[in-house]
């Protein structure tokens, strides 16, 4: 890469805060509207109800409107955002469904349930594993529509900053698979190393993180925290070692390892000397939405900063363009 002139760098710092203030605009916007609209679509009965399929109702029915209002939102924020930040549109999916996933009760309404029920918690483990591959399929949903939204605008150039894309670089058809992924068989080894490294890290630091959590109290902020931080680090220090093109070794690595946490709680069973509301297990602690979320959209954020710490500058053309940093430039070098 050309080494960056007196001049790009003014553009750059001329660029940067307009650049930031639109990207944290669009991620808001996709809150609020998860906040009303997503609620409105799945919205239970009872408002202390955890927004789960274990409570079933409005819940369960309202899965399929807000995957595509998930959809949807990726797609717009795509092409309002995808120009900067690659991906744009599937972390806005995950800071909606992450802000909708507050809007009831934690996993101990549903426990508390299951305990009046005289059910452990071994069958919410088994459903919500079921659960979080639903939302997994969800942001492939995301990352289908950002990546068709990304062609059609012309955005899905490799980007110097930010990367390939992630969940479009597998899922924009398969004229883009052929021209996207790893071209060699090194470069797969490394990726799927790298996926099975971020989700086994993430797995651990979630442990980590919840071991003064297991007598307290569950609470949204803590749950969506512990998901979205272990996933930041995990992908962010595993990039170190692996660096990768795209985002969607961290994210499927993440990811999966949700689902095999609640696998992990189900033959783990429970705790005889806890409280009937609290979880037995650190990975029952997040519902299956916001664990999916929260995950998806961590990785995104370890990706993004390791790769190149001046993600969010604008880039006009190869003006504006923030120095991609040694890890990025070995990572673009595996080609």
């Amino acid at each position: 890469m050309a080494e960056l002139t007196g001049q790009d760098v003014v553009q750059r710092q001329e660029h940067r805060f307009p650049v930031k203030v639109l990207l944290y605009a669009v991620w808001i916007a996709s809150g609020l509207l998860f906040w009303h609209v997503g609620y409105a679509l799945c919205a239970p009965v009872d408002p202390e109800a955890s927004l789960s399929w274990a409570s079933g109702g409005r819940i369960l029915a309202g899965f399929v409107p807000v995957a595509l209002l998930a959809g949807l939102t990726a797609g717009a924020a795509t092409a309002v955002a995808g120009r900067w930040a690659v991906d744009a549109g599937v972390f806005a999916a995950a800071v909606g469904l992450s802000t909708l996933s507050v809007r009831g009760g934690t996993v101990e309404h549903l426990l508390l349930r299951r305990a009046d029920a005289g059910a452990g918690s071994r069958g919410l483990a088994v459903s919500f594993a079921g659960e979080a591959l639903a939302w997994i399929a969800v942001f492939v949903l995301a990352g289908w529509i950002s990546g068709r939204v990304a062609r059609m605008l012309g955005l899905t150039g490799q980007r110097e900053t930010s990367g390939a894309s992630a969940l479009m670089t597998m899922l924009d058809g398969f004229t883009a698979l052929r021209e996207r992924l790893p071209s060699s068989r090194a470069e797969c080894v490394t990726g799927l190393t790298h996926a099975v490294v971020a989700g086994a890290l993430a797995a651990a630091l979630t442990i980590v993180f919840c071991v003064d959590l297991a007598r307290r109290p569950v609470s949204h902020g803590q749950a969506i925290f512990v998901c979205s931080a272990s996933a930041w680090l995990a992908t962010y220090f595993t990039f170190k070692r692996f660096p990768v093109r795209t985002a969607l070794y961290p994210a499927v690595g993440v990811a999966a390892a949700c689902v095999v946490g609640y696998l992990i709680a189900m033959l783990s069973g429970g705790k005889a000397d806890l409280p009937p509301n609290l979880p037995s297990s650190p990975f029952l602690r997040a519902l299956p939405m916001q664990a999916v979320a929260g995950a998806i959209g961590g990785s995104l954020l370890g990706f993004w900063f390791a790769f190149d710490p001046g993600v969010f500058a604008a880039r006009e053309g190869s003006e504006g363009a923030a120095a991609p940093s040694d890890v990025s430039k070995k990572a673009r070098g595996r080609r």
